[in-house]
């Protein structure tokens, strides 16, 4: 009775949406130059002599009842969180920091944590792994969370695990570094973000080759055959390049599993997103592609990728909403580099919306999705009017030198 009843009331729901809501993009708003960010020790590297913040995954974020909204962002050894205002991420105790865009804001750094105090279970992460006896050292990004309702978070880990990579210790890659294996991870916090438990891989790309990187990691919650799901979307590696997959668990067996300290099987899309089977295994099976073709003026096939973020808008228009950021030589029109918002109304199907940004001269990676009401706590879901916030970077060589801006979406009825 009460799943005949909860699907009667998503029926409803879904008519009392207007089928005409149009999605409206705000124009670019920076909201930090690379010049202001902070200057640490480990960032001191080439094309970042002064050290500036790097960040190098999406932000997780879980907005506080206070209307303030935390952002953890990772580097290669530290973890960060910070306590903000919605308009500037990035922010850091003991200063003032002051943009043309917006006014004065009182800035806060809640804490800075080596990775080696931030996990509960590898106290020391260049130890070799039990279940990956080849592994010498392993770096993790939390670029994703999502909230249980007691509190306790459950994390989505990008993994790069370095084999035969540092025979002397001395971090030299890519140099000395002859093997890299890039995986899809879970981790648990009881402790809202302060420390974690690594649970295990859940996703390896197909064509488990060298510096095959999988992305990271853009989820939905996505209810199919009255039950509910995690989808997670990756960058599936073929024979024939790379491919955007979509890999999916039960939300409860996941949660369940996580809050022991372990992670349950993962299946891959297989068949079409019209056909789907999920018969392929999270580790060693093939990802069928989730974006069937390229859109003329949106990338093409294998220049998609998932370093990138995915919500739910629950407010006017009811669909699914990916951004997946674009690399595609070929472009000469709109240029090579691109940030594009797609839409689906069930998770396989989607549908370009809009490109964010283009250019010839700027990546555009770690978007992440900002709500600002009507919409839970970590961001999985937005409402009517949210941010996205994503970066441009300019060294195409080193990756480290980057500005933050944001685009402010409106969905009207």
């Amino acid at each position: 009775m009460v799943r005949v009843s909860n699907l009667i009331i998503s029926i409803l729901a879904a008519l009392s949406y207007s089928s005409s809501a149009t999605i409206v993009v705000g124009g670019a708003q920076l909201l930090q130059l690379n010049s202001t960010f902070p200057k640490f020790d480990e960032f001191v590297l080439p094309g970042n002599p002064e050290g500036r913040f790097l960040f190098d995954a999406s932000f997780s974020t879980l907005k506080r009842a206070d209307g303030m909204m935390t952002f953890i962002s990772n580097s290669w050894v530290n973890q960060y969180k910070f306590e903000s205002q919605l308009n500037k991420p990035l922010t850091w105790g003991g200063q003032i920091n002051v943009s043309s865009n917006f006014s004065v804001v009182p800035i806060y750094m809640a804490w800075r944590k080596h990775h080696t105090e931030l996990w509960l279970n590898e106290p020391n992460l260049r130890n070799r792994r039990p279940d990956e006896p080849n592994l010498a050292y392993w770096s993790a990004w939390i670029p994703n969370i999502y909230e249980r309702s007691n509190g306790d978070l459950l994390g989505f880990v990008h993994i790069e695990d370095f084999t035969q990579c540092f025979p002397d210790g001395t971090p030299d890659w890519p140099n000395t570094c002859t093997q890299k294996r890039f995986r899809i991870g879970l981790a648990y916090s009881k402790n809202r973000g302060d420390n974690w438990t690594y649970c295990g891989h859940i996703l390896a790309p197909f064509m488990d080759a060298q510096h095959s990187n999988i992305g990271g990691v853009p989820y939905l919650v996505v209810n199919s055959g009255e039950v509910d799901y995690f989808y997670v979307y990756f960058n599936e590696h073929t024979v024939f390049g790379k491919r955007i997959s979509v890999a999916r668990a039960r939300v409860s067996d996941v949660l369940n599993a996580a809050q022991s300290g372990t992670v349950t099987a993962w299946s891959k899309m297989g068949g079409t997103p019209a056909a789907p089977n999920w018969t392929q295994s999270g580790l060693t099976g093939l990802g069928e592609v989730v974006l069937t073709q390229g859109t003329p003026g949106y990338g093409t096939l294998s220049t998609y990728d998932t370093h990138s973020d995915a919500a739910r808008s629950i407010g006017n228009l009811n669909k699914f909403l990916l951004t997946l950021f674009v690399d595609d030589p070929a472009n000469t029109t709109t240029g090579r580099y691109a940030l594009t918002l797609f839409s689906s109304t069930n998770g396989l199907i989607w549908q370009p919306e809009s490109n964010l940004e283009t250019s010839t001269t700027a990546l555009h990676p770690f978007s992440t999705f900002v709500a600002h009401a009507g919409a839970n706590n970590d961001n999985s879901q937005v409402g009517n009017n949210f941010d996205i916030t994503y970066s441009r970077r300019y060294d195409l060589v080193n990756h480290q030198v980057m500005d933050l801006y944001r685009r402010q979406i409106t969905i009207n009825p």
